[in-house]
């Protein structure tokens, strides 16, 4: 599955948690792909940090642009709940290495 066509819930929370927090399966994930607050928190991961420079961006009502290095997601959405997925798709395709289209 394409890591852009992931809908939020607990099965990319829990990708979130081990892939790019570094949590164990163990723990509980956070609700990173719905909670902005949560996705905050992916932002200071050790993963993400050599991703320098971060971009985030919420458009005018014209929704979000999340990019680490190359990778990146967009919404259409101007929701926090739309940031929280944007941030967590393009974390995931950094730490994953996705190939930007």
């Amino acid at each position: 599955m394409n890591i852009d066509d992931m809908p939020a819930g607990r099965k990319l929370d829990a990708l979130i948690a081990d892939k790019v927090i570094g949590l164990s399966t163990k723990h509980r994930a956070k609700r990173y792909s719905t909670d902005i607050d949560a996705a905050w928190e992916i932002l200071w991961a050790k993963s993400i940090q050599s991703a320098v420079p971060n971009f985030l961006s919420f458009g005018g009502g014209k929704g979000w642009l999340v990019k680490f290095g190359n990778y990146s997601a967009t919404t259409t959405a101007t929701d926090a709940s739309a940031g929280a997925l944007a941030i967590c798709h393009a974390a995931l395709k950094y730490v994953m290495g996705e190939q930007p289209r």
